[in-house]
């Protein structure tokens, strides 16, 4: 943060156009690592398997401290460090979401359609890391990175979470609706599709939905957060 503030008062000149380092470095240097230490914790639980190996996440951690620093230097540096930090952090992803799906195809739990969304977000993350490489070559790409990232990985991820921890935490026996997350899904893509195009009517449509949606779903759940024990 104290990079970018120096950036925007002129002491400091980025290589690179500030969006992309700004939209990058949140999504894929803060936010992937809260959802990474997050997920490593509870999907060995969500699919009753064995807990993930300390060296293991010890190399995914160093890793991404790694891509971290050399992205501070690199974004006022070289491209050549710049994308080398990328690389490192995207070596890290993919090893994070190859981790995550041989827990969830070796999973003793009967229900696993709530670790299929979120590892469905997690891999979307994946295709948004890989579109920003591509963007650095055809900027043209740029604005679909950030749409697939942002709504596909970051919002669909956080939301995929949230409708598991959720009732749990509020004690709701009500069972979910059967396509709820699905419909979630399909609206998180079309409002991905909407911001490429710039739609904004159809985005408004979209958000509004989306917004009814959830708040009807929530509201069946019986959630009464005043009263839980938790």
């Amino acid at each position: 943060m104290l990079l970018f503030m120096l950036s925007y008062k002129g002491i400091l000149t980025p290589i690179v156009d500030t969006a992309f380092l700004h939209s990058y470095s949140f999504t894929f240097l803060v936010f992937l690592n809260a959802f990474t230490g997050f997920l490593f914790t509870t999907f060995p639980r969500f699919n009753q398997t064995e807990a993930i190996a300390k060296s293991y996440y010890s190399e995914v951690f160093y890793a991404n401290l790694v891509a971290s620093l050399l992205f501070a230097g690199g974004m006022f540096g070289t491209k050549l460090v710049l994308l080398s930090s990328m690389l490192i952090a995207f070596g890290a992803h993919v090893f994070i979401v190859y981790k995550l799906f041989t827990i969830y195809k070796s999973a003793r739990a009967r229900e696993k359609s709530d670790s299929f969304w979120i590892l469905t977000g997690m891999g979307f993350g994946l295709l948004g890391h890989l579109l920003f490489f591509l963007a650095f070559a055809f900027t043209a790409l740029f604005k679909v990175a950030v749409g697939v990232s942002v709504f596909l990985f970051l919002l669909f991820t956080a939301f995929s979470v949230a409708q598991r921890m959720i009732p749990f935490f509020s004690h709701s026996l009500v069972p979910k609706s059967k396509h709820f997350v699905l419909a979630v899904f399909s609206l998180f893509l079309l409002e991905t599709l909407s911001f490429v195009f710039e739609l904004i009517p159809l985005r408004v449509l979209i958000e509004l939905s989306l917004a009814a949606l959830l708040l009807k779903e929530f509201l069946r759940w019986e959630l009464h957060p005043l009263q839980s024990p938790a």
